[in-house]
């Protein structure tokens, strides 16, 4: 399955790529807005534990969802290399990421399926691996990352 992602005129395909734990990470250039290294952010109480709270961006509430807690790591460690990748979209959310890396750019033919040893959780997080010369690149599936799983718990703290 190829993910969706924007191509150029060669079929090169682009992403951010970034770093959580020891994960080498990448997202569709097109699906990235801004990257921040603003780590002002305010809690949230009773929100899930992959939500790190809010930042005021310019004017504009953004939700942090702490992406190494998402993919089942511990809470982010803010570093001076720590940034926000703020995605782009409707509603703005940034991803707190341990450091950025590069743009990458390759062939859309040279990504693959995501490996079949990895967790399902994991799968539905991942649009596929790209081979890099000495990394393997693993693409997320932003869509998936953002999605909130809804628990009894969490649907009582939005009752009314």
């Amino acid at each position: 399955m190829c993910p969706e992602v924007r191509e150029t005129e060669d079929h090169e395909v682009e992403f951010v790529t970034f770093h959580v734990k020891d994960s080498f990470l990448g997202v569709d250039t097109g699906k990235v807005r801004e990257i921040i290294s603003d780590m002002n952010m305010t809690e949230v109480p009773h929100a899930p534990s992959h939500v790190r709270g809010i930042m005021n961006l310019r004017g504009e509430i953004v939700t942090v969802i702490d992406l190494s807690v998402k993919l089942g790591h511990g809470p982010t460690e803010i570093t001076p290399e720590t940034c926000h990748v703020v995605l782009a979209g409707e509603e703005p959310v940034a991803l707190l990421v341990d450091r950025i890396g590069d743009v990458v750019r390759d062939a859309a033919s040279g990504i693959e399926p995501p490996p079949v040893n990895v967790t399902q959780a994991e799968a539905e997080l991942f649009e596929g691996v790209l081979k890099r010369e000495n990394e393997l690149l693993t693409l997320l599936r932003v869509d998936e990352v953002l999605r909130v799983e809804e628990s009894k718990d969490q649907m009582s703290v939005l009752a009314p």
